[in-house]
Order: structure tokens, then sequence, then C-alpha cells
């Protein structure tokens, strides 16, 4: 009788072991979830392990870069997960689909677009490895050359500079707004509005003058990025890889949050109102900068733009190349809009949690 019974006990756990391996098998396979599952792999922060199991989602490393050159410290710069979010698969296919039509009518030869909780730190990207003259974009990077400049020299931005000579030959633009007056002169604070708010090509200038080239440099090198002549034609950017100038304004990574919070508050004047906020409520604070580039056949725009909804913002930046710049401009601000109704119905959905 007790030979029966041992017997039975160890035919039971040898086929109870058989039942849970082919279980968790199966599971892990089909990506299911196992309750009370132990997994090794990367999970979020703050997470355990047994927590990330629970919810079947597969998680990402995090990419992390610091400001070098300091003894003692080592500032963040940007916080990134390795991997795209699945969050936002739906919203990258609704903007291919959107987009192949302008492709199909031939008024658009290609595009990238990036988007980044800010948050939560989640992502997306279209077309990552295509490259598109920065244009008036790289005056974000001369107004991050001139606060840190002022780091050093407090008094740098209520100095005045004469704009008393000027023999640039301007290329065309399309999108005019306020200039700086020939014969004036301004606080550099006021250059660095008129450069960013109005996109002034002439302020630019006059600032690039006076531009602590080393400093200029040491900015795209802390950004990982080739450091830029004004001169070389060639030169091109990513979207993912620009969208790291504004990132470092708002975690105030690369100057101080006084600092960032003026670059942040003057990107939200610029006046370009055809492409990123065009659709959106205007009570919507964006802080934003478009370029512009052109050959007489061949255009492209883009903007990089930071949206605050309910304390959870998020960045864009949509780059385009076609023939035509009303559907730039306009399927940006579409882009823009679709993304804007699927980020703040995340965004009300976390408020009433």
């Amino acid at each position: 009788m007790k030979k029966n019974i041992l017997f039975y006990l160890i035919a039971s756990c040898v086929l109870g072991a058989f039942i849970s391996y082919f279980f968790i098998k199966y599971s892990l396979e089909n990506d299911k979830p196992v309750a009370g599952l132990k997994i090794s792999n990367a999970h979020t922060p703050g997470k355990t392990t047994e927590e990330s199991a629970a919810t079947g989602q597969v998680y990402c490393d995090y990419n992390v870069s610091r400001l070098k050159g300091y003894k003692y410290v080592k500032p963040l710069l940007n916080e990134e997960r390795e991997c795209e979010s699945e969050k936002y698969s739906s919203l990258k296919v609704d903007i291919q689909n959107f987009v192949d039509y302008y492709k199909r009518a031939g008024t658009v030869s290609y595009y990238s677009v990036f988007l980044k909780n800010l948050t939560t730190d989640e992502w997306m990207v279209i077309n990552p490895n295509q490259g598109y003259h920065p244009g008036s974009m790289i005056k974000v990077a001369v107004l991050l050359t001139y606060l840190r400049m002022a780091e050093t020299n407090p008094a740098l931005l209520n100095n005045y500079i004469a704009y008393d000579k000027d023999n640039t030959a301007y290329p065309f633009v399309r999108y005019k707004s306020d200039s700086i007056i020939l014969g004036n002169r301004y606080k550099v604070k006021d250059l660095l509005y008129f450069m960013i708010a109005h996109s002034d090509n002439r302020a630019t200038v006059v600032l690039e003058n006076y531009m602590d080239k080393n400093v200029f440099n040491r900015t795209f090198s802390d950004l990982g990025l080739p450091v830029l002549s004004f001169s070389d034609t060639s030169y091109r950017i990513l979207p993912k890889t620009y969208t790291n100038f504004f990132s470092v304004i708002y975690n105030a990574g690369i100057v101080s949050i006084t600092s960032s919070e003026f670059a942040a508050s003057l990107l939200t004047e610029s006046t370009f109102n055809e492409g990123i906020i065009k659709q959106l409520d205007p009570g919507i604070k964006v802080a934003h900068k478009f370029g512009e580039w052109g050959n007489g056949y061949q255009k492209e725009l883009h903007e990089t733009g930071i949206v605050y909804i309910n304390d959870n913002p998020y960045i864009l930046t949509v780059m385009t190349n076609g023939g035509d710049w009303n559907v730039l401009s306009n399927m940006i601000s579409q882009i823009s809009k679709m993304v804007y109704d699927r980020m703040s119905k995340r965004s009300s959905a976390t408020a009433m949690k």
C-alpha cells in the first residue's frame, strides 16, 4: 500500500513538472505573461520584474547622455529608452498613411518624424536616417551658445551691439517676419529675441560676428554632433539628433535652470504659425523653431516644438522635402494635430487617475 502511494506521489511530481515546463515555454514563445514568473530581461526602472512580467510588455534599457568636462559632476543632457514604444505604433501607421497621399501625388519627396513623451521618455521615429539641411533651426544652437557665454559673463545679455554695417547677401526666405534696423543699437538679449521669435537672419549675423566660436563648436560636440561650419552647404542633420537641442533646454542640461527657462520662453514667442501650432488651440504653449531651405526646385521645411499639455509635455520634430511650401507646411500642421489628439487623450487619461 505504501509503495503504491509513493509511486503515485512520484508520478504526480514528474507530471506536474512537465506540465509547468511546457506551459511556461508556450507562454514565453507567444509573448504571454506568466503570473509570478521572474524575468531577468531589462525592465522599466522602478518596476519589479514580477510587475514587468504581469503586464506582458517589453521594456528597454535607457540611453543616458551626460555633459563631460567637469571634475565632480556630470549634468544630465538626455535620457531615452533604447527602443520605440509600442504605444505609438498605430499613430505611426496613421501618419505614414496620411503622408503616402502626398507622396503618391508627387508633392512630397521624403519626410521624417520624431516624437518623444517627456514624462515617460517613450518615443517613436519615422525615417530616422534621412538627413536634412537644418536652415534656421541652427539658431537654437546660437541661442545656447550665448547663454553659455553669459554664465561666465553675466553682463553679456545687457551689452549693446551696433548694427551699423551689413554686407551679407541674404538668401530668399519664404516666411518673413520683423527684423532689426540698420543703424540701431541692440542689447544682446533683444537680438536673441529677434533671432528666435522672428527667425531674423540679420540679428543672427550680428550675433554670429560676436559669438565665441569655440563655445559654439563645443555645444555641437557636447551633443554628439559634427561641428557646423556656416559656409558648409553639405551639412545635414537627422531629426532625432536635432531634437537634442530642445531636450537639453527642457532638462536644463547645458545651461542653468534660469537660462534654460529663458531659452524656452523665447521659443514660445516664435511668430511662425504655419506648422506645429497652426491647428492647435491658441491657449496651448509651444516652444518651437522652424527652418527652411530651398534651391529653386527643391524645398525643405522643418519644425521642432515642445508642446505643453496637462504637465505632460512632448517633443515633436517634423522634417520635410518637396516642391510646394504650402503642402509642406500643411503636412507639418496636420501631423502635429494628429500627434496632439493622440497625446492629449493619453494626458487626460493620466490626469484622471
